[in-house]
């Protein structure tokens, strides 16, 4: 019966190889990139809520369709992560607080 234990090692040791594999294929060469031109991780590079209503303030874009949808094209050009959440954007374009730039 010592079979199936050597299986299961195999089936661990197994998926413990592809899963450093995984990780060493999906490494983000954008970080490596950032770090040799001493720019900062791109989690700081997020645009903020506020100046995100104060674009759509500034530029008249009042309807939520608009919004969402110059939104979209952002996102695709900059990457999904680059502007805050649409939640917390909509509280502040719904008139909660005056917005200033």
């Amino acid at each position: 019966n010592s079979g199936g234990t050597d299986a299961v090692s195999k089936a661990t040791s197994a998926k413990r190889i592809a899963k450093e594999l995984f990780k060493s294929l999906s490494k983000d060469p954008d970080v490596d990139v950032m770090k040799e031109l001493d720019l900062p991780p791109l989690q700081h590079l997020k645009m903020e809520a506020v100046k995100i209503a104060a674009m759509f303030q500034a530029s008249r874009i009042r309807s939520l369709a608009q919004r969402r949808m110059l939104l979209l094209h952002l996102r695709h050009h900059f990457g999904k992560n680059a502007f805050d959440t649409e939640r917390n954007v909509q509280m502040l374009c719904d008139g909660q607080t005056e917005v200033k730039s």
